[in-house]
């Protein structure tokens, strides 16, 4: 009987039931669509940064020494440690585009990703490995020849195998505004591969070869400037710079896009599940409010109190299990990957897929839970009415003067108006749940729009110019607040690369919508 009644209800009511229907699936299907996003590739990163012994520490300088390297290694916090010249080229026979290209006499740590042709092998003198990202768009492959300018010299090796990199999982040329994979690329060739630098003015060499500029250590706690005093003592002053993974732009930027989206994925849920609950407990109440007198029969026919309560509250189980179960597939399955192939376009992390996750059936049944508290405790009431009085019409709630009464000019409002008024603070659940579901519907329509919008104002050049001074520098707003730099301000700085330190006066405060630093003219 209460199969066939659990059918009809359903049929009378299809418009509520499937408003939760949607709202569990949506709420299940953008958690694992972004949750799932932040999972798979922390398992992938984790897997890629393993396999590539990515660093702890990376500290720069002019050139940095054997002996050096064989003093960090002997402290017991280092499992290893390696030397590398970091340059910066350009592809001539690409458009110019940007090389960043990495010297090695060995490969023990921030060793290259394989993806095809030969392992890196840092003693061969007549080849380079290239980033399979930039190989791929530019239809590069192995056994090509490739031709790198660097400091007006010109050589051509060739490609002997197609890597990525663990520093790059985000990389972005400095002369573009946007993410173009195609227009960088990470090249690792041996160090005595290298042409002959001695004529190069600028470079200090010694015994006629390139400096080593880095030195990347990897350690065994995963600690990274914790043990700054230890290598500082080690290494006195001779260094420019040092830095942990956090302040590596190429995997700092990735850091801070999985952050945000496990902040969405939460978000989602509680919004989701916030207003599906409101649905329920207005809806249920209301439906058990009118089967008063049915519930009554039931009761007084000797049916179990446990039936009738279950039977009431399976409207809100199945439909927000079937929800979510619909929106559980539709993430892991095709949202989920769909995000990632996005994301894909800017960061590159090998052997990323979607991924199942436990966290997924806990947020299943914490939705599939709170639907179904929430229709229990709007119906607990109606249905602990002994048989005898719930036979009976319930009897009118009792009238009371609403806080709009206490209004200036009360009784000039129409009938209407008073109506509308005194309904809304005699029923505040249901007021309520249509503020916040308008209030979350317009947030989310203006997120969307606001964000397209502001995607084109960020790419609008017809922005307000302001010129630099000559002799000064220019400092990015947000640099200027981090730092709290007024205009006229004297400030310090150095490359990574270098010892020596610079000075300027800030002449200009600009804005930047991607990159924050310092600008000044090539002849200051």
């Amino acid at each position: 009987m209460l199969i066939r009644k659990t059918f009809r209800d359903f049929r009378k009511n299809f418009g509520t039931f499937f408003s939760v229907f949607l709202l569990s699936g949506l709420a299940i299907a953008l958690f694992c669509t972004f949750e799932g996003h932040v999972l798979s590739q922390h398992v992938a990163r984790e897997e890629f940064h393993k396999e590539c012994r990515l660093s702890d520490i990376w500290v720069y300088g002019e050139g940095f020494t054997q002996k050096q390297l064989q003093k960090v290694r002997d402290l017991d916090f280092v499992e290893d440690a390696q030397l590398r010249t970091s340059l910066k080229g350009s592809a001539p026979d690409y458009d110019g585009v940007q090389v960043d290209l990495y010297l090695e006499d060995e490969n023990v740590v921030n060793t290259p990703y394989y993806i095809e042709g030969e392992p890196f092998d840092p003693q061969d003198k007549d080849g380079i490995w290239i980033a399979n990202a930039f190989a791929k768009r530019r239809n590069l492959s192995v056994g090509d020849s490739f031709t790198i300018e660097y400091e007006g010299m010109t050589f051509t090796r060739t490609i002997k195998g197609l890597i990525e990199s663990s520093e790059y999982e985000f990389r972005q040329a400095d002369s573009d505004v946007d993410t173009f994979l195609e227009n960088i690329v990470i090249v690792y060739m041996s160090y005595n591969a290298f042409p002959d630098p001695g004529y190069l003015s600028y470079v200090m060499t010694l015994g006629n070869t390139m400096p080593y500029t880095e030195m990347v250590i990897r350690t065994t706690d995963a600690g990274g400037l914790a043990h700054e005093k230890e290598l500082k003592t080690v290494l006195g002053k001779n260094y420019a710079a040092m830095i942990e993974r956090d302040s590596v732009p190429g995997l700092a930027r990735l850091d801070s896009e999985l952050d945000q989206h496990q902040a969405f994925s939460y978000v989602f849920v509680l919004i989701f599940v916030g207003i599906s609950v409101l649905v329920i407990a207005t809806s249920m109440s209301r439906m058990v409010e009118r089967e008063r007198t049915q519930i009554g029969t039931m009761n007084a026919l000797g049916m179990k109190r446990w039936k009738v309560v279950l039977h009431y509250i399976s409207f809100s189980l199945i439909v927000s299990t079937a929800g979510a179960l619909l929106g559980l597939l539709l993430g892991v399955t095709w949202l989920c990957p769909l995000m990632m192939k996005i994301f894909a376009q800017w960061y590159i992390v090998p052997g990323l897929h979607s991924m199942f996750h436990l966290t997924y059936l806990l947020i299943l049944l914490l939705v599939v839970g709170a639907s179904t508290l929430s229709a229990w405790l709007s119906c607990r009431k109606v249905l602990k009415i002994k048989p005898s009085e719930a036979l009976r019409p319930a009897a009118p709630r009792k009238g009371k003067h609403c806080l709009f009464e206490k209004l200036p000019g009360w009784n000039n409002f129409s009938f209407t108006v008073q109506y509308n008024l005194r309904d809304i603070s005699r029923a505040k659940l249901r007021a309520l749940m249509c503020v916040i579901g308008t209030c979350v519907g317009m947030l989310l329509m203006v997120y969307g729009v606001g964000c397209n919008r502001l995607v084109d104002t960020m790419l609008d050049l017809n922005n307000e110019i302001e010129d630099m001074v000559p002799g000064k520098i220019a400092v990015s707003r947000k640099l200027a607040e981090d730092l709290d730099i007024q205009v006229g301000d004297k400030i310090y700085w150095h490359l990574y690369s270098k010892n020596d330190w610079y000075e300027g006066t800030v002449g200009v405060i600009y804005r930047n919508s991607d990159a924050q630093g310092i600008t000044y003219f090539r002849q200051s």
